[in-house]
């Protein structure tokens, strides 16, 4: 008895040391099932919306949430103002230490940084959507955590992330915009229905049961702990538990294997970043009943079966295939042009700006009308061989080109030891080529944040995977720093903050110069200055804590976990952002002080990873950076 006693005196103390680190809780939830315009209505969202509300409010201690509800079962419409509204004084008045943040609709991306959220008229309205990366960012400056308690953010999102052609030119909403700056403490969950450049599904109604979206239904039957698969009962502190890894473990397979059952592909994003042992989102009591094994979930089997037999169009995966095959063989075509003729070319690799040889080269399989260069610099175009031409750009030191090309302009950057390579064929894009030393066969291409590269196959654009990927990618990122660049969008993607900085102060360290898209994404001022006649940028880059160990080995190089004291003063390579992602990210986050006439530059954009102006933003382009257009003898 003695015994029995002390172990239950042990388990409440557990329970009330993991109730208090997590006494505030809440969540955002943001449903969309009717649609004006092209966009199917989706009566699944409600339902779906509704099981988690209900989820969120039982009485349980691990529940209690705090509920901020939009849906368009309780308003007429859901638009941009009533969620900016309604989310800004929601957690604006909440101290919180973990928040939910849910959405159930239509979503599209444009890249694996740019993803919306659709709203009730985002057929008719291009703002009419959540941009999902510039909110959570919005998110991170808000009431979550405190000095004793880190905080979490989990962001549950069952909407599409295909690639239509409403992505080029939507803008969607940051919803949350401060000038404070961000808390990189907070720990991120992020369950995403579908990979990037894919579908998510919902079950119509059949008969009495109400259409659902299939991915938020399997992840609620294991939140409210009927599926065994998704319960640790032997590891966790607080055991047993529904851990966010247990979780995303379950989701891996289910989810996948419902959509196989009605002839589709679904395969979930999931980035487990909270840390045990408060990452867990509900407790159960032993001995654990009622609990049941995910293949005999009679209700959500029943309904799998049901919708296999309903009427439903020739598979979403074949036509998306159908419409990108013609450009995939360009891609290819093109790859392997670029290669048979630049090979062998001599390229001496620099590891740092060389001011004796300040001109860089762009290849493309057209003849470009006009590019924009620096007042000082000049511009060559040579035919090649058949469709190939050269445009080698002088004095033009660490600053980019701008290319007319189908109706915009798009920024080619100077990144050392590679080649940037556009086609006609593939407006807005831009590849890689590399020309230095130490290049495997099977890499010499970087098309990271190309429209195209999922065609290619050569890069993870999960999130699960997105940290160990950039590890693995900033490697070299002195002798190709683009890389670095690479790997600091997707420390961006899946929070990891403090690399991005660890990235940053490794290349001011090696190299004397910090590529300024990797600089933006994580420096406390950025500045431009003129010196020795050129534009130059600058920026304070932050310290950097060495990471914490947690109860779960990641296993992460030493570079990738180490400190480092604030850098002041650091000049850049570059002077704006290359990627469209980044001039995104100038625009939101305040607390940088980027001058207006630079900074709403990025409203005047079109196209998808790369960044590409309309005649209006290059004309504020040309006015901020000092630069003139050349026309290009026929």
């Amino acid at each position: 008895m003695e015994f029995e006693t002390s172990i239950r005196t042990l388990n409440t103390s557990k329970v009330e040391a993991s109730t208090k680190m997590l006494k505030d809780k809440a969540v955002i939830i943001i449903a969309v099932s009717k649609y004006a315009g092209t966009y199917d209505n989706l009566p699944g969202a409600i339902t779906s919306a509704r099981r988690l509300r209900e989820w969120a409010e039982q009485s349980d201690e691990d529940c209690k949430y705090k509920v901020l509800y939009l849906a368009d079962d309780v308003f007429e419409k859901i638009d941009v103002q009533l969620v900016r509204e309604q989310v800004s004084q929601f957690v604006n008045s909440n101290f919180i230490d973990r928040l939910i943040v849910y959405f159930a609709g239509h979503g599209i991306v444009r890249s694996a940084g740019d993803q919306f959220w659709l709203l009730t008229n985002a057929a008719q309205d291009l703002r009419e959507g959540i941009d999902v990366e510039a909110f959570r960012r919005g998110l991170l400056k808000c009431n979550i955590g405190n000095a004793d308690f880190a905080g979490q953010l989990c962001i549950i999102g069952d909407a599409c992330r295909n690639t239509g052609r409403d992505a080029i030119e939507f803008y969607g909403d940051p919803i949350l915009t401060s000038t404070a700056k961000r808390n990189s403490r907070i720990q991120l969950d992020k369950f995403l229905s579908t990979g990037l450049g894919n579908y998510s599904f919902q079950i119509n109604q059949i008969g009495s049961q109400s259409a659902y979206c299939l991915f938020s239904e399997v992840m609620l039957s294991a939140l409210r702990g009927e599926v065994k698969e998704a319960i640790d009962t032997e590891d966790h502190r607080f055991k047993p538990v529904i851990t966010n890894h247990k979780l995303a473990e379950y989701l891996e397979k289910e989810v996948r294997s419902r959509a196989a059952a009605i002839g589709e592909e679904m395969e979930p994003d999931l980035l487990t970043g909270i840390h045990p042992p408060h990452n867990f989102y509900k407790r159960l009591k032993e001995p654990i009943s009622d609990v049941i094994a995910s293949s005999q979930d009679s209700q959500l089997a029943a309904a799998i079966q049901m919708a296999i037999h309903d009427p439903h169009p020739e598979s979403s995966n074949e036509k998306l295939t159908a419409a990108q095959e013609g450009r995939k063989q360009t891609l290819l075509g093109l790859k392997d042009r670029i290669k048979l003729n630049y090979s062998r070319l001599s390229i001496r690799v620099r590891r740092r700006f060389d001011p004796n040889n300040p001109n860089f080269l762009t290849v493309s399989d057209f003849r470009p009308n006009f590019i924009a260069v620096p007042r000082s610099a000049t511009v060559e175009v040579a035919h090649r061989e058949e469709t190939l031409y050269e445009i080698l750009a002088f004095n033009c030191y660490d600053s980019p080109i701008l290319i007319h090309q189908d109706g915009q302009w798009i920024i080619i950057p100077n990144y050392l030891n590679v080649v940037a390579v556009i086609s006609r064929n593939l407006p807005g894009d831009i590849l890689f080529f590399k020309t230095g030393h130490f290049t495997k066969r099977d890499e010499v291409w970087d098309t990271y944040l190309s429209d195209f590269s999922n065609l290619a196959g050569s890069v993870p654009l999960r999130a699960a995977e997105a940290k160990k990927f950039a590890d693995r990618v900033r490697v070299g990122k002195e002798e190709y720093p683009h890389q670095a660049v690479t790997a600091g969008y997707l420390y961006e993607f899946s929070n990891d903050y403090d690399n991005i900085a660890r990235t940053a102060h490794y290349m001011a360290r090696n190299t004397d110069s910090v590529p300024f898209d990797l600089a933006l994404l994580c420096a406390d001022k950025i500045w431009w200055s003129k010196e020795n006649g050129r534009l130059v940028a600058f920026a304070d880059l932050p310290a950097v804590e060495p990471s914490q160990p947690s109860e779960q080995k990641d296993n992460r190089p030493y570079y990738a976990r180490r400190e480092f004291a604030a850098h002041k003063n650091v000049q850049l390579w570059g002077i704006t952002p290359i990627f469209r992602q980044g001039w995104s990210f100038m625009q939101t986050e305040l607390y940088l002080d980027i001058p207006d006439k630079i900074r709403l530059i990025s409203e005047n954009m079109i196209g998808r990873s790369a960044a590409s102006l309309t005649d209006e933003g290059l004309r504020m382009f040309l006015k901020a950076f000092d630069y003139r257009v050349i026309e290009i003898d026929t």
